[in-house]
């Protein structure tokens, strides 16, 4: 026991990383005081002239210098870079990183820059895109694999800016993130419920049962062009429980934009935002009809209809709460220049096909088809497949441009669906995705060290890691 004393304090050398000590149980001594180093004549180390050893989480994988080469700022090419993640014991570079990503990224560098998704369908896009970026080589992508194959990692996305006062920012969590808490949850459910009372009010004023005065709201529907003599007790009590609903949820609607602009951290921009845009056009028109009821002044019939058609953007207040909306508009933005394509075709196939048919369509007294514009129409129905039926033509000739008319449209609709569709797919799943890493954000995270870290640390002696 004195002796174990006095080897307690006896001082001693600090020791390689390739000769590291064994540890046994406390008080037993070593019956070894090393052990041979993995760099052992055995094994035949990498040259780095020739290559480097990739560990990827227990998965090795030789890489040549000339297959690095093509790619000199991309993680495992820049030396500065990768020392960080080197295991001196065993003389490779350790990644505690996913198998299956790394896949694509080896081929990618075997193939000189092909990228290959993982064979798994339901493989994590962002979790591959993310990969990339880490390693260096989502820069040296093409920009057909950027725009169809690879979305933007998580690091070059954009943060959204949040406001800096602490009031500021619970309330702009409320109003920009429905599923940041209960209260957000509640409020937002209750912002629908009134959106949803908003378009039933719309419908239900064209009914002739419960139609309204023909002014922009019913607040006023006494100085209307109808007379009060004109409206029955009870049509006049109809009218103004639909007026105080419309007057409430426009009172709503402008309280939350309201709110919205206060909380706002750029509020230069705010008003620049599609959907802000669409909540400010959905209430002017009330407040136009208000100002213009209370004074003596009236308005020409056809402006009072403009301004009630942009009632009809209240519907389009949905989408804030609908996430299918927002994949719908990635859709239509990511496939903007194939549907601007197809319209363009559509276009031109309407102009050909209309004035052809106008043509041979003149030698029949009691034609329908009176000018180009309107065989024009009669082209596009006949192109989309959706046949009213209003016009045909009547003639021979008409008829077969009629044939190739039809058989035209389905050429060229045809090509575009599938990559519409194939690209909504992909924004739907990517929007599952961001759903489910939201879920998983209040899990504990495991930390993770490099093997540079892990390295300092057995150099320090606080952790040791022995290999036999």
């Amino acid at each position: 026991m004195l002796q174990f004393h006095a080897q307690r304090h006896k001082p001693t050398r600090r020791r390689q990383l390739s000769e590291p000590n064994l540890s046994y149980d406390i008080g037993e001594p070593a019956r070894q005081k090393s052990i041979p180093s993995v760099t052992s004549p055995h094994r035949r180390k990498s040259d780095p002239r020739n290559g480097i050893t990739v560990n990827i989480s227990g998965k090795k994988y030789f890489i040549t210098t000339e297959l690095l080469s093509r790619y000199p700022e991309s993680l495992l090419s820049h030396k500065h870079k990768r020392k960080y993640f080197y295991d001196c014991l065993r003389d490779e570079y350790f990644f505690d990183r996913n198998r299956c990503a790394f896949e694509s990224i080896f081929t990618f560098y075997v193939s000189k820059g092909s990228l290959v998704s993982p064979g798994d369908q339901e493989f994590p896009q962002q979790l591959l895109a993310d990969e990339l970026h880490f390693f260096g080589l989502y820069q040296y992508l093409s920009k057909h694999d950027k725009m169809n194959n690879v979305v933007i990692p998580s690091a070059l996305k954009k943060e959204r800016v949040i406001p800096n006062r602490r009031w500021q920012k619970e309330l702009w969590k409320i109003c920009e993130v429905p599923d940041s808490s209960l209260t957000a949850r509640l409020i937002n459910l209750v912002s629908l419920l009134i959106i949803i009372t908003s378009v039933v009010i719309l419908c239900l004023d064209t009914l002739p049962e419960a139609r309204r005065p023909p002014t922009l709201s019913g607040i006023f529907y006494l100085k209307s062009q109808r007379r009060e003599s004109d409206l029955t007790e009870k049509a006049k009590q109809r009218i103004k429980i639909m007026t105080t609903l419309e007057a409430f949820c426009i009172g709503w609607f402008t309280f939350e934009l309201f709110i919205r602009l206060l909380v706002s951290p750029s509020k230069n921009k705010f008003f620049l935002q599609p959907l802000n845009v669409i909540d400010l056009v959905a209430i002017v028109p009330f407040y136009i009809s208000f100002i213009i009821s209370t004074g003596k002044f009236g308005l020409p019939l056809y402006l009072v209809r403009v301004l009630r058609l942009f009632k009809i953007f209240q519907v389009m207040k949905i989408s804030r709460y609908l996430s299918v909306m927002n994949v719908l508009r990635q859709t239509i933005n990511s496939c903007f220049t194939d549907i601007w394509t197809m319209n363009f075709l559509i276009l031109v196939a309407s102009v050909l096909f209309g004035s052809v048919v106008y043509y041979f369509e003149q030698w029949d007294k009691d034609t329908v088809f009176i000018s180009i514009p309107d065989s024009c129409w009669w082209a596009l129905v006949t192109l989309t497949t959706l046949g009213y039926g209003d016009m045909a033509p009547a003639t021979l000739g008409g008829k077969i441009i009629g044939g190739f008319c039809s058989v035209s449209g389905v050429l060229i609709i045809t090509p575009f669906l599938p990559i519409i569709f194939h690209k909504f797919n992909r924004f739907q799943q990517l929007e599952k995705e961001a759903t489910e890493n939201k879920a998983n954000e209040t899990k504990p995270k495991k930390q993770i060290y490099t093997q540079y870290e892990t390295n300092r640390n057995l150099m320090s002696g606080k952790k040791r890691r022995f290999t036999v």
